[in-house]
């Protein structure tokens, strides 16, 4: 058994390494226009979003302090509401409240 068990994780430790590895081409350059043409409109700003969002985690305070500070950055008027729980507990409750997503 013992094994059995050291085979499946020098296996699965082998297939995180494959996925993880960058291939052998050198990404492509990003191409050098130097003026943007007549014919394509000008970028739009993107709209102010607001209100709330709610996040489920099992992160620790810290890695959920720097997710906040990074996502309030680019979504400034976003409030961003923490329900941290283990796994189990917050797939449970996201079970229960699946059919009631507004939280109404």
């Amino acid at each position: 058994m013992k094994k059995f068990l050291a085979l499946l994780l020098a296996l699965s430790l082998t297939l995180a390494l494959v996925a993880c590895g960058g291939g052998s081409e050198p990404a492509p350059a990003p191409s050098q226009d130097p003026a943007p043409s007549q014919d394509v409109p000008a970028e739009e700003p993107a709209p102010q979003l607001s209100g709330e969002v709610q996040l489920y985690s099992s992160m620790t305070e810290a890695d959920l302090d720097a997710l906040i500070t990074c996502f309030n950055e680019k979504y400034p008027d976003i409030e961003v509401i923490v329900t941290n729980g283990s796994a189990g507990e917050l797939t449970t409750r996201i079970d229960g409240e699946k059919g009631n997503p507004q939280g109404d």
